[in-house]
C-alpha cells in the first residue's frame, strides 16, 4: 500500500523527518545504513519479531543524540520493489526499530529509503535511481532538510555502495561495518575505517567535536 505522507513520489520514495529542532541544524550529520548495520543482517527484512539491534550502533547513536548531532537512517528496500513486501510493512518494522532504540535512550532524526531496484517489477524497474545507495540521494534530501555539513560527517554501512554513497558528496569519512573487504581504495581525502559488532565506536564522537 502506498498511502503514506512520507512517500513523496506516491511510489518508491520514503522521506521521514522523525524529529528535529534547530540545535540539530548547521551540523555534521551520522548517516547509517539499517540492515546489517542498525539491526543484524536478516534479509529483506521486514517481520518486526526478526529485528536485532547492534548493540555498538546503538550506543553511538545515543552518544551523538547528547553532542546534538542529526542521525540518519538510510536504506534501500528493493524487497519492496520486488513485490516481497510493501510499505506497510516496512512501516511496522521501522516503528519496531525506533521502540527497540527508545529503550536505550537512543533515537533516530530521519529516515530515508529507496525502493527502486533494476531488477523491481513495473513502476519500481529503474536501472540505476538517484536515491538508491551508491547513488547520493538520500543524503541530498538529508542536506536539504537540516542543512547538513557534509565535510565533517560520516557514514557507516555495511556494503562498499554504504562508503561509496557518502564519498560521492564529499563526507569526512566512513566505516565499513562487519565487512572486511578492504580492496576498496577511495579517493580524495575520505577516511574509510573498518569494525564490527564488538568494537566500541564512540570514538567517533570525537571526529564530531573535534
Amino acid at each position: 500500500m502506498n498511502n503514506h505522507e512520507q512517500l513523496i513520489d506516491g511510489l518508491g520514495l520514503w522521506s521521514e523527518v522523525i524529529s528535529k529542532n534547530e540545535n540539530l541544524e548547521n551540523r555534521p550529520a551520522l548517516f547509517l545504513d539499517r540492515d546489517g548495520t542498525i539491526v543484524s543482517y536478516e534479509e529483506f527484512l521486514h517481520d518486526p519479531l526478526k529485528i536485532k539491534i547492534n548493540s555498538n550502533i546503538c550506543s553511538l547513536i545515543k552518544a551523538c543524540n547528547l553532542i546534538k548531532i542529526p542521525v540518519i537512517e538510510i536504506t534501500n528496500q528493493s524487497g519492496i520493489g520486488r513485490g516481497f513486501y510493501d510499505w506497510n510493512d516496512f512501516n511496522k518494522t521501522e516503528i519496531e526499530i525506533r521502540k527497540q532504540l527508545s529503550l536505550n535512550s537512543a533515537h533516530i532524526n530521519m529516515l530515508c529509503a529507496c525502493a527502486f531496484h533494476k531488477d523491481a517489477k513495473e513502476k519500481y524497474k529503474i536501472k540505476d535511481h538517484f536515491w538508491r545507495k551508491p547513488n547520493s540521494g538520500m543524503l541530498e534530501e538529508a542536506k536539504n532538510i537540516f542543512n547538513i555539513n557534509f565535510q565533517d560527517s560520516w557514514i557507516i554501512g555495511d556494503n562498499i555502495s554504504d562508503i561509496k554513497s557518502g564519498l560521492n558528496v564529499g563526507l569526512k569519512g566512513g566505516v565499513l561495518y562487519n565487512n572486511g573487504d578492504k580492496t576498496f581504495k577511495p579517493k580524495n581525502n575520505f577516511i574509510i575505517k573498518y569494525a564490527d559488532q564488538s568494537d566500541d565506536l564512540e570514538w567517533l564522537v570525537n571526529e564530531f567535536i573535534s
